[in-house]
């Protein structure tokens, strides 16, 4: 594992690469409810009762054990950290199914909407914090964890994917000051024009265009968020076509990759190959996750750019250069009794709220070991952070409150809470390199894309 959190591990462990799980057989009946809940007594001792499994994939396990081994010593707990190696959500769904044990699990955004809507997880209602942590959170992660008002999960972490990265080195040779950054993605292309006419990068633009499931895809679908352009509905009909402005944003990406302002390597890159080639400084802006504009690149073992990357701010449009992505900590509904559920409760409390004496602690830890932001603003603010963010941020007085609005203002995907997306998203990464390979028209391309949308509508109906 890396040092930084890389979604491409992940969703390589979590099995997102792959094609979409088929809903077939998706619901199940429980045993329990999830208002059968009975609080833990404080006062009792639990660690010869019935242990508390914690299922997840493998990132930064060490720290994981010890924030457990922590929680158990607090709450005189027997609680465990299981790793799920392979395909995390066909290894998840078929702990579902066969109700086996699991109490507290690991889920990324694009997947859990799918786990409520099947009833897999308990809704957290009954949870004694919920209205409390809900105060706390900012809205927008609330928000997206939350199905018909009710909350599903507490943040594990939350970040701003395809956030514009910029490498001020290169941008000085031509005079762009922080100031002077891109508005729009017109505004950005043109800055790369000016970029390259001037000799100081020859393919200064470096978009996520990457051969990986959240790549093409995710790209395209913020530059058209960042002109107003949706792809579906408020009831996840779909609102795009070869005909509508959506045409407009694919022609403008294809003009700038007819140019020769986009390096044609991208459309194989990984996740790790992207972080790690605008980190060489030959790139002067490029579509990065935000904590690694922060931490990974500006980490001198491991970019040349460092102490000189940073990211372009939330635009007076008030919409943000990427989209919100998060994990979160679920509590599957397997059946348990009222008082192993109070349980599991209080061990999602801990990971995705606060600890005994009141502290963001797990959350605390990943914002100073990666740079992971939480669902809590109170997080940011915490001294040992702001002392540890004023090591990464060049101009921390201007770019950390720069952060905090990218925080507050980013929202996930709306096509990504409909349960045929991950399967849709595929087919973007299949249709898209053609338009820039030149095997098929931006309006083409659009029109495929609706194609194959109207299908898993039709298929999930």
């Amino acid at each position: 594992m890396s040092e930084h959190i890389s979604r491409r591990t992940i969703l390589k462990t979590t099995g997102f690469v792959g094609a979409g799980i088929a809903l077939t057989g998706l619901l199940s009946p429980r045993a329990k409810a999830a208002d059968q809940v009975v609080a833990p007594d404080p006062s009792k001792d639990y660690t010869g009762a019935e242990s508390l499994t914690f299922n997840g994939w493998g990132f930064q396990t060490d720290m994981v054990q010890r924030w457990v081994a922590r929680f158990n010593k607090e709450n005189k707990e027997n609680a465990e950290f299981r790793v799920i190696a392979g395909d995390y959500p066909s290894v998840m769904e078929n702990k579902f199914r066969n109700k086996d044990r699991v109490d507290l699990a690991y889920v990324l955004d694009t997947e859990y909407p799918r786990w409520a809507k099947a009833k897999w997880i308990h809704d957290l209602e009954s949870w004694p914090d919920v209205t409390q942590a809900k105060a706390e959170m900012y809205p927008n992660i609330r928000d997206a964890l939350s199905i018909k008002g009710k909350l599903y999960g507490l943040p594990y972490f939350a970040s701003v994917d395809c956030t514009i990265g910029v490498n001020q080195l290169i941008l000085d040779k031509v005079g762009i000051k922080p100031a002077e950054y891109p508005k729009s993605y017109t505004e950005l292309y043109d800055q790369m024009r000016a970029i390259k006419k001037a000799g100081a990068a020859e393919t200064p633009w470096l978009p996520r265009w990457i051969n990986e499931f959240f790549g093409i895809g995710d790209s395209i679908y913020n530059e058209l968020l960042a002109e107003g352009l949706e792809l579906v509905d408020d009831n996840g009909q779909p609102i795009f076509s070869g005909k509508t402005e959506h045409v407009a944003v694919l022609e403008r990406a294809k003009k700038a990759w007819d140019e020769g302002l986009i390096p044609k390597s991208v459309l194989t890159m990984s996740e790790t190959d992207l972080i790690d080639g605008f980190g060489t400084g030959k790139y002067a802006m490029s579509e990065q996750q935000l904590y690694d504009t922060i931490e990974t690149l500006n980490n001198p073992q491991r970019s040349q750019i460092a102490g000189h990357c940073r990211f372009v701010p939330v635009p007076p449009s008030g919409r943000p250069w990427g989209h919100l992505t998060l994990g979160a900590y679920v509590v599957p509904n397997m059946g348990q009794s009222a008082e192993h559920l109070g349980r599991a409760y209080r061990m999602a409390g801990y990971a995705g709220y606060k600890d005994p004496s009141g502290q963001h602690y797990v959350a605390k830890q990943w914002a100073l070991s990666n740079a992971l932001g939480s669902g809590y603003a109170s997080v940011l603010k915490d001294p040992e952070v702001i002392a540890k963010y004023k090591t990464w941020l060049p101009d921390f007085d201007t770019q950390m409150p720069q952060l905090e609005l990218a925080m507050q203002k980013a929202k996930p995907f709306r096509m990504s809470q409909e349960v045929w997306y991950t399967e849709w998203n595929v087919k973007s990464r299949e249709i898209l390199p053609d338009v820039f390979l030149g095997n098929i028209t931006p309006s083409g391309a659009m029109d495929k894309l609706r194609e194959a949308a109207d299908k898993l509508v039709d298929k999930y109906r």
